[in-house]
């Protein structure tokens, strides 16, 4: 059974945005293009189709027009899976990924947001003025990630693999949708900066950019994420001593 439905869920300042781009790009390669959905079905202040929390009966309209067109259709979240997608990706009718980061980096990167939100008068992210500000949403993150990652059909992907290792990322994203594909040609549409909301693409910022105490402090809530991001099955760089954190 083909997917109708590719679910690219991310944590905020996770590369996800990226990594949605890239598969619209080999989607639309692959002949199938994937044009803005009705209002209703997604939120229409964003460019790419984003969606919120969903009924079933809006997730129903979106497999009615994947089958319609004949080919699957690409949406991008960072809300939690509704009930009624959990069929589908049980039954195969979709896949998706899961992107993550170190909670350290992603609260630094809501920070720069934030300092460019108020500078420039804008609402989203105008809160983050402090790491304590970032720590609410990050916590609430997490939990929305565990929730993707139990689910069947669902690709974790870390944000430093769709950073640097971007290729391989692709290739695997695509399989999902059984697209044969040139990853180099692929990412070299994306070079323009603004087109896929990329930032500073920096992996570990919080070595040289949080204190120690806020660094340690996250290491220790948020451990078992860090550990899967680092493979390491006790204890995660920033618990390390001063010496080793720096190594890392």
């Amino acid at each position: 059974m083909k997917p109708l439905i590719y679910f690219s869920y991310g944590m905020t300042k996770s590369a996800s945005t990226y990594a949605y781009r890239l598969l619209w790009l080999a989607l639309e390669d692959a002949g199938f293009p994937q044009p803005k959905l009705p209002a209703d079905l997604v939120d229409p202040s964003h460019s790419v189709n984003f969606i919120g929390h969903l009924t079933p009966d809006q997730i129903d309209r979106l497999c009615d027009i994947a089958r319609t067109r004949g080919y699957p259709l690409l949406v991008k979240t960072h809300s939690s899976p509704d009930p009624g997608m959990i069929p589908l990706l049980q039954r195969g009718e979709a896949v998706g990924c899961a992107i993550y980061r170190d909670p350290r980096d992603i609260s630094l990167s809501m920070l720069d947001h934030g300092a460019k939100a108020r500078r420039k008068g804008h609402w989203a992210f105008k809160e983050y003025e402090t790491i304590d500000d970032t720590l609410p949403s990050l916590r609430g993150q997490l939990t929305c990630l565990e929730k993707w990652l139990k689910l069947p059909n669902i690709r974790p992907i870390r944000y430093q693999d769709v950073v640097f290792d971007t290729a391989n990322v692709l290739h695997g994203m695509a399989a999902q949708l059984n697209l044969n594909l040139s990853p180099d040609a692929v990412i070299k549409k994306t070079q323009n900066r603004k087109y896929i909301q990329f930032n500073k693409g920096l992996h570990n910022r919080y070595l040289e950019q949080m204190p120690l105490d806020n660094s340690r402090a996250i290491a220790t809530e948020f451990q078992p994420l860090l550990d899967m991001i680092y493979h390491l099955p006790t204890q995660s760089p920033a618990l390390a001593p001063d010496a080793q954190l720096r190594q890392t």
